[in-house]
């Protein structure tokens, strides 16, 4: 992901993938997916952009927070709705 962070951050300033807010080079900021690649997003720049180290971390840690949810309700047997 060098070559990407590269690419995106001669374009900054951008807004935030996950919260609309400008990023800009002053910030801590990470390339984010905006299709996830646990669900099928790829790699690629059209599904790539930019996010806040804060807003990327938040959005990662619901993700997975929904993924062990659904993981438990599989093994108590309960029915996806």
């Amino acid at each position: 992901m060098t070559r990407e962070r590269a690419y995106f951050a001669a374009l900054l300033p951008l807004p935030c993938s996950r919260c609309g807010r400008t990023v800009t080079s002053e910030m801590v900021w990470h390339v984010d997916h905006l299709v996830e690649r646990v669900v099928g997003g790829g790699n690629g720049r059209s599904n790539l952009g930019v996010a806040h180290a804060r807003c990327n971390m938040s959005a990662g840690q619901a993700l997975g927070q929904r993924r062990r949810q659904a993981r438990a309700r599989v093994v108590a047997g309960i029915k996806p709705w």
